[in-house]
């Protein structure tokens, strides 16, 4: 009877329990099925606007609706960094939803690759109220899919769809000395409200054919700033822009670029071809045959002597030198000294083992870090419009503990990975249409990795290091309100500058450069609120893809990492840009260590190094009407046997071969003046002569001739042929480069 009554009591305490922890499991806000309910989410790719291939970015729009109170909180898109599934990465926004509606949020995910295929990415989607309970948690997938092989994307405002019909339907090769490439092209017709919800920074050209509202015209603006490419007809742009033209009907917004056309032009393929060609120039279509940057080399550039502040080996070699003296010889002969007292050494060596070993321990944390450090390098071009900022950046915390960093402003932060999201190639998800539950299991419970947190006010970058040392890399682009400007009165003439430069930046800068038409000269240091006189300043260096090629003083650096940087910088603009090699206008630059790259001083951050290249365009006066200076470093009709002996690219020679090239003297007409820029003593030049039918050596007393000693080398285009040798192949030697004066003959 007794052993009934207390199975019966069992019994009652079991159900009582099994109830509690039912109550408490449906009173949690993330198993209630109240709130289970409450929120009904769908999540989507794209927003309208074409996807090419090849791109690391992918639009996912999540859709929300809100069955039960409002809602005030963050809503949060968790993802894998690539198919590793090691690495997690979290995008964060506020969110707003009042009770019965629907608010949609788009996120700009990164590392998803296309080609071609189609196949579906997991997400994990949080809602997290104002006290960061988790109000809702669920896995859904998005799918990535390529609509095509097309390089160029254009979207068309425009009455009609002649010109988004002629895009579709044409395509050209491009070829210059430093990227070729066959581009394919889309066109996309655009309204105002369509503008107001895609995303313009994978539009690679806009067509205003009619107004937009002034919303959309604000967004346009902000897109051009960064690089955006702008074709509008006259009408619109005497309302919108209202800039003075050049001579080709061009100006510029920032860094981007606008043609203008006549309202009622009637456009042809080869024209709407020749115009794009026109406002892209070498600089726009190298960046768009080319790609983004390498993310290897980004990274072992900001790695670069991150070690430098460990501990010196030499000081602990020595304290460890003094500690075996001390512990063996000198501790013996002290205690035998007088009274024998060598039994004592047993206390003795344990005692000096402690006192090292926090002499050791004191050295170490002298020099240990405890918060964590930024690394960045930037690239800061002042426009008329604004400042434009280009920055790559590196944190290291230096334990696994929560790292955060805080970006003032608005700006926009895209975090590298080095693994990627691929489709058929490769993927977890196989040939894309069967989804991978376990994988959407394991992400249910996750912790991120990494988690962004933008607003218009700050970005905020929360990491959580998985070992110490951790490093993230990001590429963060913002728009900045002008703090001055590099200032010019220049003139140039037979390769000299003549003028004053001036300085008004906060900046105190090093290394200041001045590149004109492919050819350019440094100055050395410009301070902040200085000018500098310039008489008959030789330019003497020319642009090549080899930074070295601007001899630059390594010396002026604070440090070894930021001397790395100036070089990486100097070539990544030389290399992927064409503005230094062929833009009619000037380009004048230095570099500074004193630049803010807005990360919030939290007391967190042990210290922000890095270097900036500050960057402005400058105008450059030419004597004479219709007169012309460039660098002609381009070689036509050589033979393949020739290209063998010299790099096309940085025309630097590699065989002591007579190599035979032509020189194009293109827009000049008349030329009076030349000169051998890069001259090389180890270098040899021969121009044949159409009046004896031989090859004369030039440039042996002097590297500059006279029009008049230049006439018998000249042909009726103004061609010169030549032939070129260097005698020791021991060390680098270039190609000629030649910078030209000339004009009209009336001038």
């Amino acid at each position: 009877m007794i052993q009934e009554r207390r199975s019966i009591v069992w019994r009652i305490l079991m159900v009582l329990i099994l109830s509690g922890l039912c109550v408490c499991m449906m009173a949690h806000p993330s198993m209630a099925d109240g709130e289970a309910e409450r929120f009904t989410i769908v999540c989507s790719a794209g927003d309208g606007f074409y996807i090419p291939d090849g791109m690391a970015e992918y639009p996912v729009r999540i859709s929300v609706s809100n069955n039960g109170a409002d809602f005030h909180g963050v809503i949060k898109l968790m993802m894998y960094t690539g198919d590793n599934m090691e690495e997690t990465v979290a995008y964060v926004q506020k969110a707003v939803i009042p009770a019965g509606e629907t608010e949609s949020f788009k996120f700009n995910v990164q590392n998803i690759y296309f080609d071609l295929s189609s196949y579906k990415i997991p997400v994990r989607i949080e809602l997290l109220d104002e006290n960061g309970n988790q109000v809702s948690c669920q896995t859904l997938e998005f799918q990535v899919t390529s609509d095509g092989s097309a390089i160029f994307l254009g979207g068309v405002v425009s009455r009609n769809d002649q010109i988004s019909q002629l895009m579709n339907a044409s395509g050209f090769d491009y070829e210059t000395d430093y990227v070729y490439g066959r581009v394919t092209m889309q066109g996309i017709n655009l309204a105002s409200e369509d503008i107001m919800v895609i995303d313009l920074s994978r539009a690679d050209m806009l067509v205003l054919d009619m107004d937009v509202t002034d919303e959309a015209w604000e967004k346009i603006l902000d897109w051009l700033m960064t690089d955006g490419h702008l074709m509008m007809s006259r009408d619109i742009y005497d309302v919108r822009i209202g800039k003075t033209l050049d001579d080709d009907a061009m100006t510029t917004w920032g860094t981007g670029r606008v043609l203008v056309y006549d309202s009622e032009k009637k456009w042809s393929g080869t024209e709407l071809i020749r115009s794009i060609k026109a406002l892209f120039g070498p600089t726009g279509m190298s960046a768009l045959l080319e790609g983004n940057d390498n993310f290897w080399r980004i990274t072992n550039q900001l790695s670069y002597d991150m070690w430098s502040k460990t501990p010196k080996i030499g000081g602990y070699l020595l304290v460890l030198l003094i500690y075996i003296l001390l512990m063996g010889p000198a501790a013996y002969v002290f205690l035998s000294r007088g009274k024998d007292r060598r039994e004592y050494m047993w206390g003795v060596i344990p005692c000096l083992a402690i006192v090292f070993s926090l002499i050791i321990y004191q050295l170490g944390s002298a020099v240990r870090y405890s918060d964590t450090f930024v690394r960045y390098n930037s690239i800061v071009q002042l426009t008329d419009e604004g400042t434009v900022e280009d920055t790559r950046m590196m944190v290291t915390s230096p334990d696994t503990e929560h790292t955060i960093v805080t970006l003032e402003g608005k700006c926009s932060l895209i975090p590298l990975f080095e693994d990627y999201y691929w489709g058929s190639n490769g993927s977890y998800y196989g040939d894309g249409n069967m989804k991978d539950d376990r994988s959407r299991a394991r992400l249910m419970t996750e912790a991120y990795d990494l988690a962004i947190t933008s607003s218009e006010e700050k970005t905020d970058i929360l990491i959580n290091s998985g070992e110490v040392f951790d490093n993230s890399y990001f590429s963060v682009s913002r728009i900045l309100e002008n703090d001055g400007e590099l200032k010019a009165d220049l003139q140039f003439y037979r390769g000299c500058f003549n003028g004053t430069i001036r300085n008004t930046t906060p900046w105190n800068l090093k290394n200041v450069w001045i590149a004109y038409h492919g050819i350019g000269m440094v100055l050395g240091e410009l301070p902040a609120g200085q000018s500098v006189a310039l008489n008959q300043a030789e330019a003497d260096i020319v642009v090549t893809p080899y930074a070295e090629s601007f001899d630059l003083d390594p010396t002026v650096y604070g440090s070894d990492a930021n001397q790395t940087a100036a070089r990486w910088i100097m070539s990544n603009l030389i290399d992927n840009s064409g503005m230094l090699r062929d833009s009619s206008c000037a380009v004048m630059a230095g570099f500074t260590e004193d630049y803010d790259i807005g990360i919030e001083d939290s007391g967190e951050i042990e210290s922000v190094n890095g270097m900036a290249l500050i960057v402005q365009n400058i105008a450059v006066q030419s004597s004479g009407r219709n007169w012309s200076s460039q660098a002609l470093v381009h070689g036509t009709g050589v033979s393949d046997d020739d290209e063998m002996n010299y790099d096309t690219y940085s025309y630097m020679i590699y065989s002591s071969d007579v190599i035979n090239i032509n020189y194009q003297l293109d827009g000049v007409g008349c030329p009076d003046y030349i000169k051998w820029v890069n001259h090389d003593p180890n270098v040899h030049i021969a121009f044949y002569n159409y009046g004896t039918g031989n090859y004369d050596s030039v440039f042996e007393d002097s590297y500059v001739l006279s029009g008049d000693e230049l006439t018998p080398y000249l042909d009726e285009q103004y061609h010169i042929m030549a032939q070129v040798q260097a005698d020791d192949m021991g060390y680098n030697s270039y190609i000629p480069a030649l910078t030209v004066t000339g004009g009209k003959a009336d001038d």
